[in-house]
């Protein structure tokens, strides 16, 4: 690039002045003793010239205004010290460029610089851009319509700024909203080139704008609609006097009143002036087109199919915006859908999904949210009744999750949660007809469990007689599709209908079914410490700490009777797990089929599946029998430092493999990394690891709550938190036994709130459950 010949040369320090095109006898230049102070003066040292031309020296002479001796003498000359002004470097400069520019041989020195050191052969950096999963892979696009890939690549062509907002726009319903409103609550900086951004989008066919019409509304009307900023800058604006309080109620009070008075016989009146001032600051309203959402929302399901932990727009952006650390693995082009119609179906099941999802979310009475779930309920059953069942991935019965009938299946079991004590017999019908049609879903014993409830409890004609056979042909007929858990919740069922004195059903029901019963949890065994809130405190949970309200005053209990230190006991074992088992989760000798197909995944795709363990018994086992017998202290504490530190050590990656997402995952540092493993031990961490492989997801969300411990004296316990009214639920009572069996201190902490009844003054049975619906609800409320 050409330089001016006429710009000022800035003053400048030695690395500055080495970057100088001097001529080529001057290269050997040494700069010292540098001053800032006027005028700009350079020592230079003695110059060795390597060439004897006349014209050479002449040149040189000229350049440094030396004055008019003798040319055998000007290296001599040379060989003082001189002062070069900043005129004269600056007529060096000049001379030089122009040399070159017409000697067209410019060059510009290359920088040293080191590069930056590499990362691990495991992880990667990388900046992914909106929809890259898409558009990278042509078998994702061949599932999008010729009008859906025409947008996308629009899409693609947009500023990053522009891109946001049609993900924001989507995220909310297709519907009417206010640029100015829309962009507070989305976090949008407002500034001069907001609209322009808006107005863009329209010219591209992307929204629609419509100009609000300011005859519908009168001026207060109007005014409500603006923020304290926009109605603190009309006041400024128009002068508006008697504004004593600026409270937007004040403020909007102040301007009507003034929009009362006529400044003038003729033109416009004060009123007039104020509304045009309103309508350029409330601006206009915009929605999404709704072919754009339609194309947008089969492009976005595709591109987050891989991770669920980012189904959620704000939790994608997040991703899309900032540099992520995700594990570095071969990706697999497999085929996931057989056609479109097959993708379009699952789409219409993801939208049911988001819709329940939506009504959870809304400002609806809860009787209102029970009706609006049982329709959609209603709506899913028919769709579910006319599916014609197959195995579409026989080979990777993990890939099923991405089949309509997983999510339908999915999505009525949650619906029937909530609905179950209002609409009894819907319920009993979509209950009924999952356990029919789905005997080898991992929820086959839940499904049953709620059904013998139904008849003992919630039908309007209580049957005892058919819960009983019913429980007698679940653990008769299908014990082996019964999970720990299920078995347990069965048993407890089938005592309080033998405790019914009421009920005359042969005994020997009763001994068939404690002949295949597991052992009973003696909960008494557990050590339980008792704390009294002097405010109530809830389940609900504190999205910047990680922690709920309750495990908060349990860490706070704890610190103060010598355990010091306490994290949340999901997020340490995972991190720990990840840890040993970073190589046969990212870098197996031979990856299962599918797991890995997009470089946003953080796991491979069947990681909180039942086949996880199955799918690498072989290295898994190897694994933990290391853990637990092979390696000594110091090789167990080693290789899981080393491995946290060179390939684990990211944030993202943690809070992404979790089985939720959306909370401030406290991942332990380094040090706190080595304490705990060496606190914990081989042992006891492999055995708690063979427990969770066997099935990751349910294992690692029935963890007890805390795990704290004591730096010094190096104990540790695990801590279930829970309201003291509340029934602890079965899976946390099996993982406490299990850890007290294998050596690990185990605690149950029960909170006391004031304003609860005496435990004392209901059954337990029925105490238990009318506390879990009260704290359900109570905590939808809050």
């Amino acid at each position: 690039m050409e330089q001016n010949l006429d710009e000022p040369v800035p003053r400048m320090g030695p690395i500055r002045l080495r970057q100088m095109n001097l001529p080529e006898c001057y290269k050997k230049i040494k700069l010292s003793k540098f001053k800032f102070s006027a005028p700009f003066n350079v020592t230079v040292e003695p110059i060795q010239i390597d060439s004897d031309s006349d014209e050479e020296k002449e040149k040189i002479a000229s350049d440094l205004n030396l004055p008019a001796e003798t040319k055998k003498e000007i290296p001599d000359k040379l060989k003082e010290p001189k002062i070069m002004t900043q005129t004269q470097a600056t007529q060096i400069r000049k001379r030089h460029i122009f040399d070159d520019i017409k000697n067209n041989n410019s060059k510009t020195p290359t920088p040293n610089v080191k590069p930056r050191a590499s990362t691990s052969n495991n992880t990667t950096n990388i900046e992914p851009k909106i929809f890259s999963t898409v558009t990278s892979k042509k078998y994702l696009q061949s599932l999008l319509s010729p009008k859906e890939k025409e947008i996308l690549k629009k899409i693609n062509k947009l500023n990053s700024n522009c891109q946001i907002i049609l993900l924001k726009l989507y995220s909310e319903k297709c519907d009417w909203h206010n640029v100015y409103q829309f962009c507070k609550r989305n976090n949008i900086k407002e500034d001069k080139n907001t609209v322009d951004k808006f107005q863009h989008l329209h010219h591209q066919c992307f929204i629609d704008i419509r100009n609000i019409n300011m005859n519908d509304m009168d001026t207060y009307d109007f005014l409500q609609k603006l923020n304290q900023k926009k109605l603190k800058e009309i006041i400024k604006e128009n002068k508006v006097i008697k504004c004593k309080k600026y409270s937007n109620q004040g403020m909007i009070d102040s301007i009507v009143f003034s929009c009362t008075n006529q400044r003038t016989l003729t033109g416009h009146s004060y009123k007039d002036t104020i509304m045009k001032k309103i309508k350029k600051k409330i601006g206009f309203d915009i929605q999404l087109l709704p072919s754009v959402y339609e194309a947008i929302k089969n492009i976005y399901i595709l591109e987050t199919l891989f991770n669920n932990k980012i189904q959620n727009v704000k939790d994608y952006i997040n991703i899309i915006t900032t540099n992520i650390t995700l594990p570095k693995v071969p990706l697999e082009d497999y085929p996931i859908f057989a056609s479109r119609d097959n993708f379009l179906t699952y789409t219409k099941a993801k939208t049911m999904q988001k819709e329940f999802e939506n009504i959870l979310n809304t400002n609806l009475i809860r009787p209102q949210k029970i009706s609006a779930i049982k329709d959609l309920g209603e709506e899913i059953y028919n769709e579910l009744i006319t599916i014609d069942f197959q195995d579409a991935h026989p080979n990777a019965p993990y890939m099923n999750i991405f089949t309509d009938q997983f999510t339908y299946i999915d999505l009525l079991t949650k619906c029937y949660e909530k609905i179950y004590t209002t609409h009894v017999l819907e319920g009993k019908k979509w209950l009924e007809y999952l356990i029919d049609h789905f005997p080898n879903s991992k929820k086959f014993g839940h499904w049953n469990y709620q059904l013998i409830w139904l008849y003992m409890r919630h039908l309007e004609e209580i049957d005892l007689k058919s819960a009983t056979r019913l429980l007698v042909q679940v653990f008769s007929s299908h014990s082996d599709k019964l999970s720990e858990s299920d078995k347990h919740n069965l048993t407890y069922l089938s005592l309080i209908l033998k405790s019914n004195k009421t009920l005359q059903i042969n005994e020997i029901f009763f001994e068939r079914i404690s002949e295949m019963a597991p052992d009973p949890i003696n909960v008494s065994a557990f050590l339980q410490e008792e704390f009294s809130s002097e405010t109530n405190v809830t389940r609900k949970m504190n999205k910047e700490t990680g922690f709920t309200h309750l495990e908060q005053v349990a860490l706070n209990h704890y610190s103060k009777a010598a355990y010091s230190e306490g994290r949340n006991c999901q997020i340490i074992i995972s991190t720990l797990f990840v840890a040993y088992f970073w190589d046969i989760l990212y870098s197996p000798s031979k990856n299962p089929t599918g797991v890995f197909i997009s470089e946003l995944q953080s796991a491979p795709l069947d990681l909180h599946d039942q086949y996880f363990y199955g799918n690498r018994k072989l290295e898994i086992d190897k694994r933990l029998k290391d853990i637990q017998e092979k390696w000594s202290s110091k090789e167990f504490i080693e290789f899981g430092v080393a491995n946290f530190e060179n390939n684990c050590l990211y944030k993202s990656c943690f809070q992404l493999l979790l089985p939720y997402a959306g909370l401030a995952v406290d991942i332990p540092d380094v040090d706190v990394f080595r304490e705990l493993a060496e606190i914990i031990g081989g042992r006891v961490l492999g055995q708690i690891f063979q427990r969770l492989v066997q099935d990751l997801s349910d294992s690692i969300t029935n963890m007890p709550s805390l795990l704290v411990w004591n730096p010094m004296d190096k104990s540790w316990k695990f801590i279930e938190v829970k309201n003291a009214r509340a029934k602890t639920p079965v899976e946390k009572l099996l993982w406490l036994r299990y850890l007290q069996s294998i050596g690990a201190g185990v605690e149950i902490f029960n909170i006391r709130n004031p304003s609860k009844r005496n435990d004392t003054t209901v059954p337990k049975f029925e105490e238990s459950s009318a506390s879990e619906e009260e704290e359900e609800y109570e905590e939808e409320e809050n």
